[in-house]
This record gives C-alpha cells, structure tokens and sequence, in this order.
C-alpha cells in the first residue's frame, strides 16, 4: 500500500474503534517519511483513545511543529491538554483552531471553537472579541453588543473592540452619538488605530458627512499605507464627489480587494499610463463587468487619436457590440492573451492617463451600434407579438441584475412590485429585457398577461441592443442594461438605490436626475428613507407620474400628425 492508502486505513481503523491497529498503521507511515505530518495528527489521536496521554500530546506537537495551523492537530492537542486538566493551554488551542477556521471562512466551526475556549477561559477578551465578530457578521446584532461589551468591562481601552462597536452602532437607527463616542475614545488612546480611523470614515460617509469621511480615510490611510481598504473606500466617495482627478489614481487600488484582485490580468506588456503611443499597439480589456465595458468603451477614441493601434479584448458574449465603435481598430474575443502589443490597459484605468474631469466626460451619445441585421429581425418579431400594437408607447423593463453583484439587495426590484405600473397602462406595449428572470419573481412573472415575454429569444447582448433600438423608453434598475441603452443613445429611465454606485454621483444638482455619462439617461433616486426599508414605493409612484406624461405627449403628437 502507498502511503496515502495507509493514511486512510489508519482513519478507517480509528473509526472502527481499532486505535492500536491505526497506531500501527501510523508508525509504518513514519518510517518511510518521517516528517508526514498527517501520521504524526492520526497517531496522537490513536494514543489518545489508549489513554497514553502523555505519549499522545508529543505526537500532536510534533505535528504542529510541523504545521502549526493544521486543524486537526491543533483539536487533539487541544483535547489532549483538557483531558490533563491544563485547561489554559487547551484554551489556548482552540481559540488558535477558531482563527484557522476563521481564515478558511468556516465560520460555524471557528464560532464552535472560540465558544469551547471561552467556556474554559471567560476572561480571553481576544476570544471574546473575535466572538463578537462573528455574531455581527451573521446580523446578530444584540449577541455581538453583548460580548463587545464584555471586553471593554475587562479592558476599556481595547482598540478593535471600541472600532468595532462604533461600526456595529453606527448602522442602528439613532446610535449615531453612541458611536461616536467610541471611535472618538479610541482616538483618543491612540490617534493612528488604523480600525477605527477606518470604521469612523465608513460611519461619517453613511450619514452624508462627507468631507469628515474623505479627512477620515485620508488619515486612515497615512496610518496603514499599504492597507487597500481605506484607499479603495475614499477612491468611491471622491468619485461619488465628482473629484475625478484625485479620484481616479486611487482607484487603481481596486486591484487589491478581494473581489476584484483575481479580475486582473497578468500580462507581459507594460500597463499604459501615459506613454507616447504613436505608432504602437495598446490592447484594451475587460474587467469587471459587462456595464463597465459599455460605459468605458468611450475611451477607444481618445486612445486611438493618440496614434494607436487599438484592440480590444471582451467575452465573447459582448463583443459584437463593438463593432463599429470609434477608436476600435480590432476586436479579440476572451479567450488567450493576445500577442504582439506594446502596452495594455484595463478599461476602467483609462481615467488617468486621459486625465478625466468632470468637465472633459466625452458624453456624446450614441456611440455604440446594434446590428442592423439584428435590428430588422427584432422589428419583426416584435410586431408579430405585439398584435399590431405598432403605434403604442413601447417600454423596456429590466428590474434584476447579477445575484452576485455586491449591492444586488439594494439596487434589485421584484417583479410584483412592478405589477401596478403595468396594469396602470394598458395603452402601452410593456417588453421584458430581463434575462434568466429569478424563481422567486416567476409567479408574478406567469400571471402578468400583459408584458411581452422573449427572454428565450435573447441569445447575447447584440439581440438585447437590437431589442432596445425598438423600444420608446427603458425603465430598469442599475444593471447593464442602462449602459447599453445610454450606449445606444436610446432614452433610459434608471432607478438607483439610496446605496448608489459612484458612477451617479450625489443626488444634488445639476445631477440629481442627471448624469454627465449619458445625457439620454435619466435618474429617479430612491430616498435614503426608502432604501434602509428597501423600498421603491415612492420611486414607482415618480416612474408611473412620468410615464402619464410620456403617454400623453405621444398621442397628442399623434393627433397633431392626423391634424396635418
């Protein structure tokens, strides 16, 4: 037998209530490679259950000599110490198996393992903690108030705890002073705590404080330079600011975070950040999502009157969409790095170096094309469906994005929410966009007889920008959808989240129905009210008033043209 099918006929002979068996099996192990560290963890456990204590706990250390993180030995030993009754060194244990766990992201069992170090030392303000952590990250909110003020009994100056306190305070409704008072109680011991200076600069940005939160994150990021947090959080704000030339250098550090960091391409030609590119090859590519691309695509032009040869490089699903774009001398599909360039660039890194305002947004609209093929074919089909409803208002829906998309909860609408608003207008022709539609919303979706339905007839995004080229007007939620409509230049009604993203800005004029990407698209913002409720009420209410107006211009158009 090898030595992995040894390995697991000692566990299989462990289990089997045959300790001396798997001992056996172990010590045969070590004699062919004496450092496996796995057959050093299953003997102790094996002379555990002999009751050779003693022997046992040596076994678990040289383990963990051997890998000092490894989870099962860290539990023997742990379970070897109690059975000695050294219960501060077993507590000790586990509370290091719970951080291992932790950092695995098994949080229901490092949560088991900080509760059983806890239950020998109730004192362990790290255990506690850490504890109270994990009840927060699951929106136990009262369990985690309880434990952090626990610690801060023992010691009132434990920094993390104040930090998370204030973190925990500051998003329940009217504890605002209580958590500042402990941000500012931590600062007060030590004016550099990274964690709170941090947590401080999320709590003031939350309430609109916003230059405080810019001051807070800046110092937050003197305090800890290579700490990516700080720098990405104050990055959105400033970009949300409209302060686009501090802005934009700082979100390079997106590359950091754990979204996003496996997202960049590792590439053996020099990032572009500004260099000559007359006469040189740039490649151009994707790199968050299939909006980004839409919106960032602008950019080829710029880069292209600079001198260079332009090629961009976009999941196969979007790249017939490009065609035609200025700038875009040749599309490569996502499949293996292009060779031959000079440079590289991700889409959205192309701000710096263009050195992007405000003011110099190249915002002219349409700049992208649906095919004129695919145009001709939605035409048709959409009249056949429609029952020669050719001279209705024809609107778009699109109320979902990407479940996995970080602000889905916020900025995602169920479909019976937008029943009403259906049934308001029978006058118009109402069109889904919306793709793969969620299971939850398919009840609704089944009984509404009143919205054409040709999400099986979508194959990619060059069917959806043919789709939206045949409609009056899009109604959808921040999703890509808006992007390709602004795109087309096609008129967009987006409903953002009081969570919004950065790219809509402050809801303050000139832009609170406004934005200075698209000036085909126009927004209703949800309260900061609505959006801690989740709701949209109040957003569909505007939608509904508008569309009254929208459908009351075309007809009397309509009548003025019989007139004539």
């Amino acid at each position: 037998m090898n030595l992995d099918e040894l390995i697991v006929l000692s566990a299989q002979q462990y289990h089997a209530g045959q300790p001396d068996q798997s001992l056996v099996t172990c010590q045969q192990i070590l004699m062919q490679e004496v450092n496996h560290v796995t057959a050093w963890s299953n003997a102790s456990a094996a002379l555990a259950a002999m009751g050779r204590w003693i022997d046992a706990l040596a076994y678990a250390r040289y383990a963990l000599a051997l890998e000092p993180q490894r989870p099962d030995a860290l539990n023997n030993c742990a379970e070897i110490l109690l059975a000695l009754g050294r219960k501060e060194e077993a507590a000790l244990l586990f509370r290091n198996l719970g951080w291992t766990q932790y950092q695995a992201k098994e949080r229901d069992a490092a949560m088991a393992s900080y509760e059983r170090a806890l239950s020998m030392n109730p004192q362990d303000v790290e255990c506690l903690h850490v504890l109270a952590g994990l009840h927060s990250e699951r929106k136990e909110s009262t369990q985690a108030l309880m434990l952090m003020n626990r610690v801060l009994g023992i010691n009132p100056q434990h920094l993390a705890t104040l930090a998370a306190k204030g973190n925990l305070l500051g998003g329940q409704a009217e504890q605002g002073l209580a958590a500042e008072a402990c941000f500012q109680t931590a600062l007060t011991i030590d004016p550099n705590h990274w964690m709170t200076l941090y947590n401080y600069g999320v709590y003031l940005a939350n309430v609109e404080r916003y230059s405080e939160a810019v001051q807070m994150y800046v110092r937050a990021g003197h305090a800890d330079p290579n700490h990516h947090l700080s720098f990405w959080n104050l990055s959105n704000l400033l970009l949300r600011l409209g302060d686009y030339p501090h802005a934009w250098p700082l979100y390079e550090w997106r590359w950091k975070t754990d979204h996003l960091k496996p997202a960049y391409l590792q590439l053996p030609m020099p990032l572009w950040l500004g260099q000559n590119l007359q006469g040189k090859r740039i490649l151009l590519h994707f790199e968050q999502g299939y909006g980004d691309a839409f919106q960032f695509i602008r950019f080829a032009k710029d880069v292209a009157a600079r001198g260079a040869h332009v090629t961009i490089f976009m999941p196969k699903e979007i790249c017939d969409n490009f065609v035609g774009v200025a700038g875009v001398h040749e599309i490569k599909p996502w499949h293996e790095i292009p060779q031959g360039f000079d440079y590289h660039a991700p889409l959205m890194s192309l701000p710096v170096p263009l050195g992007l305002t405000m003011q110099n947004i190249p915002s002219q609209a349409p700049y992208m094309l649906a095919n004129p093929e695919r145009i001709r074919l939605w035409q048709e089909r959409l009249l056949k469906l429609g029952k020669s409803k050719k001279q209705k208002l024809r609107v778009g829906l699109a109320w979902c994005g990407r479940p996995t998309h970080e602000n889905d909860r916020n900025r995602s609408i169920a479909f019976d929410e937008l029943v009403p608003l259906i049934d308001a207008f029978p006058q118009a022709q109402f069109v889904s966009l919306q793709v793969g539609p969620r299971e939850s919303d398919l009840p609704a979706l089944d009984a509404c007889q009143a919205i054409v339905r040709i999400e099986d007839q979508i194959k990619d995004f060059s069917d959806t920008a043919a789709l939206i080229m045949q409609l009056d007007v899009l109604i959808s939620v921040d999703t890509s959808v808006v992007h390709l409509a602004g795109a087309l230049g096609k008129p967009v009604w987006a409903m953002i989240p009081a969570a919004s993203d950065w790219r809509w800005l402050l809801n303050v004029e000139p832009y609170a129905e406004a934005t200075p990407w698209y000036p085909n698209v126009r927004l209703f913002r949800q309260s900061l009210d609505d959006g801690k409720t989740w709701r949209w009420t109040n957003v569909l209410a505007r939608v509904q008033s508008e569309l009254e107006k929208l459908l009351l211009s075309q007809q009397a158009t309509q009548h003025s043209s019989k007139v004539a």
